[in-house]
């Protein structure tokens, strides 16, 4: 039995590297706090760094390059707002691009983190219409396009720079039954990319005791005879998480390890072995 210590809360499932998605490696991974996140960096740099991707935002924005996609209040500070802005090119979407800025209750920049892909120089005028695509999709993925997803142009990024307009659906595949994204090249029809992306669910719901000596409901999944700090209870996103499981929310522990953590925030991705685990779903410190 493990009670869960989170020594890093900045970490989401938004902050995954995706497997089989964008070319992550192509795109500035941005990482900047008002103290350094990074061993050898001083607080000043990383304050200097924060206050040059601030404004960057704010430049990317007015330029059309970011698109605030949400702004939301914290739920614990008082007066914090969580901004999300997706990636746009010439009005089209960049997929996997998206940074989030956290504001203080005076409106200053307290954090700024994501993915960003510069550089992307692609015509945005698609040689296939929305009609053809939707039938090449439906065709590359062997069934039909999901009800709930909607057709959608979107600028996919490559490792070598070539990136591509594509156009990207969910669709079911009569074959093998489950849905996938689907991306086909929005100029010649051909699939350019194409993954499992079928929303699953198989949660279990754990017990612990609050601060206040109270029994807490926790949303848990089971994976590998090890109950997983994951809540698959509320619908995942559509991101492709690889090894870990698609659950809306993960809480990583990391077994309270001070140095895997600073690991973790400044070089590495999370591993599966990062979550908060327990043996019987009693999230105790008993041990």
């Amino acid at each position: 039995m493990r009670a869960i210590v989170v020594v890093a809360v900045i970490l989401s499932a938004g902050a995954l590297v995706e497997t089989q998605g964008p070319a992550v490696d192509r795109g500035v991974r941005v990482m900047s706090g008002a103290a350094s996140l990074r061993g050898g960096a001083s607080n000043a740099a990383a304050l200097s760094e924060l206050r040059t991707w601030d404004q960057r935002i704010t430049d990317l924005t007015r330029a059309g390059d970011v698109r605030r996609t949400a702004a939301t209040g914290d739920m614990i500070v008082a007066g914090r707002v969580h901004e999300r802005f997706e990636q746009r090119h010439r009005g089209v979407r960049v997929f996997g691009g998206e940074l989030t800025r956290q504001l203080n209750r005076f409106g200053q920049a307290e954090s700024v983190f994501g993915l960003f892909y510069p550089d992307i120089t692609l015509d945005v005028t698609p040689a296939i219409d929305a009609v053809a695509a939707r039938a090449r999709l439906a065709a590359a993925g062997g069934g039909a396009l999901n009800a709930q997803s909607e057709l959608e142009l979107v600028v996919l990024p490559a490792v070598d720079g070539r990136d591509r307009l594509t156009w990207m659906a969910r669709v079911f595949s009569n074959g093998d039954e489950w849905v996938h994204r689907v991306f086909i090249d929005a100029n010649t029809g051909a699939t350019v990319l194409s993954y499992n992306d079928t929303w699953t669910q198989s949660a279990s719901i754990g017990t612990g005791a609050g601060v206040a000596g109270d029994t807490k409901k926790i949303m848990t999944g089971l994976q590998d005879a090890r109950y997983l700090a994951v809540d698959m209870l509320r619908p995942p996103d559509a991101r492709n998480y690889g090894s870990f499981p698609k659950g809306s929310m993960l809480t990583f522990d990391l077994k309270g390890d001070v140095s895997r953590a600073l690991i973790v925030i400044g070089t590495e991705s999370p591993a599966v072995s990062d979550l908060g685990s327990d043996d019987d779903n009693l999230w105790t410190d008993a041990g």
